[in-house]
């Protein structure tokens, strides 16, 4: 069988069915979930490449509507076969792997794979919920696409006992009214989040005072943590309860300044 996967969440499904050998195309984004250099190239994130897909005669397209929609119209209207997900909740990611688990001929290991994954978030979600106190951050998602974080990125924070903060274009003085702990980026780039989150603190709260800024409390996640729909939203929550547990050890580490 030979499919085309536009979503890292489903890629990420692929991979843990052992089926990427049937993969035949997939988005540029796929290739942080799984970096294989003989699987050609149908998107670079941004833009459809149909004459590729067209040109692998896959039996399946597989699609997320939180990634891409239109690709998913694009693609019936070529007469493609599209099966696509809209996931809901972190729920979603057992329910996509026993979908795609009956299509391509592994649902004895995607209903393993389903239940395993479900105990394993369940076991995360207690050690998250085990201490009542919580810890306030503010999340930086890395450009306009992340500004409406998708829902199962607010669940596990309230899995792992975080209350978010988001910045909002509608409140400048954000930085200098509001105290958090600790700053979490979900960027592709994650070596400039520090240098970037210095200079926004420095800039709009030069002239307030604002918050004193300390370096240790910048933690950063690779995107396909928390904003991707798959099987590695298990390493999301476990990285959120560690940094949860680290700002607990060390305490607040903004100080809002008189």
């Amino acid at each position: 069988m030979k499919v085309v996967s536009l979503s890292p969440g489903l890629t990420g499904i692929l991979t843990e069915l052992d089926l990427m050998h049937d993969v035949a195309g997939f988005s540029d984004d796929c290739r942080r979930v799984s970096p294989s250099e003989n699987i050609q190239c149908v998107s670079d994130g941004n833009h459809l490449f149909l004459d590729k897909i067209l040109s692998l005669k896959p039996d399946f397209v597989f699609n997320s509507g939180f990634d891409h929609s239109d690709w998913t119209s694009t693609c019936l209207e070529a007469g493609l076969s599209v099966v696509h997900f809209q996931p809901k909740s972190i729920l979603s990611v057992p329910e996509q792997l026993m979908h795609i688990g009956r299509l391509m001929g592994r649902e004895d290991l995607a209903v393993s794979k389903a239940k395993n994954w479900i105990a394993e978030f369940k076991a995360l979600q207690y050690q998250g919920a085990r201490d009542v106190n919580r810890v306030t951050a503010y999340l930086d998602f890395g450009g306009e696409t992340y500004q409406a974080p998708p829902v199962w990125s607010h669940q596990l924070l309230d899995a792992a006992g975080i209350m978010p903060l988001f910045p909002s274009a509608n409140e400048p003085d954000f930085f200098s009214r509001i105290h958090f702990d600790a700053a979490i980026f979900v960027l592709g780039n994650t070596g400039t989040a520090k240098n970037e989150m210095i200079q926004v603190a420095e800039k709009r709260n030069k002239a307030a005072g604002g918050y004193k800024w300390h370096e240790e409390s910048c933690y950063q996640l690779p995107p396909e943590q928390i904003t991707d729909c798959g099987p590695g939203l298990l390493d999301g929550l476990r990285a959120l309860i560690r940094i949860r547990a680290g700002i607990e050890a060390r305490g607040p580490v903004i100080n809002q300044l008189d």
